[in-house]
């Protein structure tokens, strides 16, 4: 049987009204399936009860296989990450703005991706029902933040350990890398002198000078066999042979940095 209202002078169907909200659900499910970014809705127990079609796309998951599912229990996400995650939860339950959170997430085939993601409360019925997660892939990204700190730290050893006295200064002359065959060279440790200025390494009698030579590299020239006189911790003057190469920026113009090897000749 058909209900039927009236509103004023107008008799409307319930049945109608039903299905004029149902379609306008469907219509707001459809729009969130075409959002570039994932969308997750969770409720306080931490079951899934919403996930558009990006996270399926994503992770390789059906909807069956998440929603009514719990997110923790399923194993989606690393044990140690768990706490981490309850606690930013309850950050949204007691109204602090969101912020961003990049956390692992286990696809069906089993390899893990990684998802920056934000959270925030939503209600039903004027309940606070859970927390809705907005997260877009960063695999990428974080797969080539790794590759480049996995690269610095070959090449940080790669200089730290190098036979040849390396120095690398910015463009204040102060020192920000000093290996340690320039600790053997000089006597001092690298945390005297970094951050330091280049000067504290030269004898005061060709200070000057040596600086003027230094100053040069950062209009354009480099050394290919520069003595520079340095001042050992002892007192002692050492003579050095440098060679030295600047470092720039992105648009292969603005200098960054002067890196320079020696060697003792004294």
């Amino acid at each position: 049987m058909v209900k039927v209202r009236t509103v004023g002078n107008l008799s409307i169907s319930t049945t109608t009204g039903v299905e004029e909200l149902k379609r306008s659900v469907e219509r707001l499910q459809a729009l969130m399936d075409e959002i570039p970014a994932g969308i997750m809705n969770i409720d306080l127990k931490g079951k899934i009860i919403y996930v558009n079609k990006t996270i399926l796309q994503s992770t390789g998951y059906s909807r069956d296989e998440l929603v009514g599912k719990s997110a923790f229990r399923l194993g989606l996400i690393p044990r140690e990450t768990l706490k981490l995650l309850r606690g930013r939860m309850k950050e949204k339950l007691m109204g602090k703005p969101p912020s961003p959170l990049e956390i692992k997430f286990k696809r069906r085939d089993g390899t893990w991706m990684w998802v920056e993601m934000t959270g925030k409360a939503f209600w039903e019925h004027g309940v606070h029902a859970g927390v809705q997660i907005v997260g877009r892939d960063v695999t990428e990204r974080k797969q080539a933040e790794e590759e480049l700190r996995t690269t610095q730290d070959y090449l940080g050893s790669l200089l730290r350990y190098a036979n040849a006295p390396i120095i690398v200064w910015d463009t204040e002359q102060r020192i920000t890398i000093f290996n340690m065959a320039f600790e053997r060279l000089t006597g001092r440790m690298a945390g005297e002198v970094i951050g330091q200025p280049l000067s504290v390494l030269f004898p005061e009698a060709s200070r000057d000078e040596s600086q003027t030579k230094i100053r040069r590299t950062s209009s354009g020239e480099y050394w290919e066999s520069v003595e520079i006189p340095v001042l050992h911790k002892d007192g002692k003057i050492r003579i050095a042979l440098w060679n030295s190469a600047n470092i720039y920026g992105k648009d292969g113009k603005t200098l960054l940095a002067t890196i320079a090897q020696g060697q003792d000749i004294t």
